[in-house]
């Protein structure tokens, strides 16, 4: 069993100890914005490029789930998970899902926003570049008009988490998030080995 533990949390770190957990290398690190001040504008998309929403369209469910395999290196995604996703998931909103298209017309980013309503809470998950077009300031794009878009539903704080991953981090640090909170996954001696493989293939 593994345990996520906040660096600046020491109270569940003498818990933790004391029930034979340690800290393993695993670390997972939030960036949160309280909304306040004016967001930076929203950079232009390279020529060609179209920042727009998702469409509750097949081709788009399809063509969202083939990003999301390329970007992140996977195969399990598939159209009818997002439509199902879109069309249930109380946390989705149309306007805040966003999209870079590609001068070919096949997707290059994707930042997506989920809202809790009652707390007035945004959440970036997920983000990504297709590994065609990174480098060219997508991802930024669509963040950016995302932060915009969460803080005129009424958004007070805007998050977004993520593990070790380089690239991800480069870009999060970029953004105007003022509040970082980093944690490590926890496992009991006896099963850090084996529990920190699965924190970090997570």
């Amino acid at each position: 069993m593994l345990l996520h533990v906040w660096d600046h949390d020491e109270a569940t770190h003498r818990i933790a100890l004391g029930r034979g957990y340690r800290a393993t290398d695993a670390w997972e690190i939030v960036r949160s914005l309280r909304v306040g001040e004016p967001l930076p504008p929203v950079p232009p998309l390279p020529d060609g490029y179209l920042l727009r929403t998702t469409r509750d369209d097949p081709r788009d469910h399809d063509a969202v789930a083939e990003l999301l395999n390329a970007a992140f290196g996977r195969t399990g995604h598939v159209g009818a998970e997002l439509a199902t996703f879109t069309r249930s998931a109380p946390s989705f909103r149309r306007e805040t899902d966003l999209v870079a298209e590609a001068p070919d017309g096949r997707l290059a980013a994707y930042a997506a926003v989920c809202w809790d309503t009652c707390n007035r809470h945004a959440i970036f998950e997920p983000v990504c570049t297709h590994p065609g077009h990174r480098q060219r300031g997508l991802a930024k794009a669509l963040m950016l008009e995302g932060m915009r878009r969460a803080a005129e539903l009424g958004a007070e704080v805007i998050d977004v988490g993520t593990g070790d991953a380089d690239p991800a981090n480069a870009l999060y640090a970029s953004m105007p998030f003022t509040q970082t909170y980093r944690g490590r996954f926890w496992a009991q001696a006896a099963r850090r080995s084996r529990s920190t493989s699965a924190a970090v293939s997570r």
